[in-house]
C-alpha cells in the first residue's frame, strides 16, 4: 500500500488523497467529492473499483488500468503542494 499512499493530481484536474488505512477521497475542480477505499485482491495486488494498481511502472507517477479494459487508465502524479493539502482538507 504504500506506493499508494499521499496525495496524488490526474490530468483530469481530480486530486486525491490515499490514507493509510485504505481510504481513498477525491475532489473534482467544481468540488464535487469522490470516496472509495484500496482493497487488496486474491492475487495481492491493490485495487480502487474496477482499477488496479500497476505495480511494474518505476516511474515517480503510479498507474491504475481497468481488469477488463487495459487501454483505460488514470495516471497519478504525486502531488506535494500547498494548496492540495487545503483544498483536500477543506472538503473532507
Amino acid at each position: 500500500l504504500s506506493k499508494a499512499l499521499g496525495r496524488f493530481s490526474s490530468p483530469n484536474g481530480i486530486v486525491w488523497h490515499v490514507s493509510p488505512a485504505g481510504a481513498v477521497h477525491g475532489l473534482h475542480q467544481d468540488g464535487s467529492r469522490l470516496r472509495d477505499k484500496v482493497e487488496v485482491t486474491p492475487d495481492d495486488k491493490l485495487q480502487i473499483g474496477p482499477f488496479v494498481l500497476d505495480e511494474t511502472r518505476s516511474c515517480s507517477c503510479i498507474h491504475w488500468h481497468r481488469t477488463d479494459d487495459h487501454s483505460k487508465a488514470w495516471v497519478w502524479s504525486q502531488d506535494k503542494s500547498l494548496g492540495t493539502r487545503v483544498r483536500l482538507g477543506l472538503a473532507f
